[in-house]
């Protein structure tokens, strides 16, 4: 219905898609490389590896604090049908191996949470609960 209407005018249509739309000219954005990351706000490896290089999301977690916990802690998982978010997955086991107590606790919960939503073949895809 707005494709109709757009056609006969000089207006601009700005979407986001996981797909191709199959109409008119597509651009597909790709998120930025850990270098190019770094020169848009200060970032670590693993920020860039919990943004997937995305500003926009790397800004959010940096706002939760820009140690290694508390980007895995926050970073939302990217998992598709029946796949494993395996760089989410490596980002929790490194945070898990530097730290204690009941942060560790917190980070396995998280690790675990990650695992069940691949198991559950991500019927009901949802995003986590804040830690």
């Amino acid at each position: 219905m707005l494709v109709g209407r757009v056609g006969a005018s000089r207006t601009v249509v700005v979407a986001t898609a996981r797909t191709s739309l199959g109409i008119g000219r597509e651009v597909t954005v790709r998120g930025l490389s850990e270098d190019e990351l770094a020169q848009v706000l200060p970032s670590s490896q693993a920020l860039w590896v919990a943004s997937r290089g995305l500003p926009g999301v790397a800004r959010e977690l940096a706002a939760f604090g820009g140690s290694l916990v508390d980007i895995a802690l926050n970073a939302l998982s990217n998992n598709e049908f029946l796949e494993v978010d395996v760089a989410l997955v490596r980002l929790l086991e490194l945070a898990v191996s530097r730290s204690v107590g009941s942060t560790r606790a917190r980070l396995l919960a998280r690790q675990a949470e990650v695992s069940d939503e691949h198991r559950a073949g991500a019927c009901t895809r949802h995003k986590h609960s804040r830690y």
